[in-house]
């Protein structure tokens, strides 16, 4: 919720500073300041469910037939549902979000008990993955000399801004 989101948020500020990243700290700020309060309130509306907390590819185990089971569970907790698919398609690249998220929402589609709003989702989950850069900037443990991974990140940030943007626009 939103103390949490408030928690990554300044972690992910002071690790900036620490990291004496002054340029990648004024446009993670540029960012801060026209999607994080919407985001919070926008996430805090949301349905809450059970969460893996850590859903990665490492984490899931792959059985014979149609089987995919996650394993791991010590970063379970209750939150929203795209938290974990921000996680599982962080680092992608667009084209390849883009077309796990049509394939992911086609399945789910197929098995929910009420009609799926595919925009609604995908807003959710821009504004998911804006937390989810917090996370990792905040929990990054280096390597501290290396900011191009930074700037990776303040990328994904930015494209998922740059959603909501275009979200914004179109009503």
């Amino acid at each position: 919720g939103p103390p949490f989101y408030r928690f990554l948020a300044r972690g992910a500020r002071e690790m900036l500073q620490w990291l004496d990243a002054w340029r990648r700290l004024v446009r993670f700020e540029r960012l801060m300041t026209r999607w994080f309060d919407v985001s919070v309130e926008h996430l805090a509306r949301q349905p809450r469910t059970l969460l893996h907390g850590d859903l990665e590819c490492h984490n899931l185990m792959v059985q014979p037939g149609p089987k995919i089971r996650p394993i791991d569970w010590g970063y379970a907790s209750v939150g929203v549902a795209g938290w974990d698919v921000a996680k599982l398609i962080a680092g992608w690249g667009p084209e390849r979000q883009r077309h796990f998220i049509g394939v992911y929402l086609d399945e789910f589609a197929l098995h929910a008990p009420v009609p799926l709003d595919r925009r609604a989702f995908e807003r959710t989950l821009a504004h998911c993955q804006i937390m989810r850069t917090l996370q990792i900037l905040y929990w990054w443990e280096g390597p501290y000399e290396n900011l191009a991974f930074v700037d990776g990140v303040l990328e994904e940030m930015e494209s998922a801004c740059r959603y909501l943007d275009s979200e914004r626009s179109c009503g």
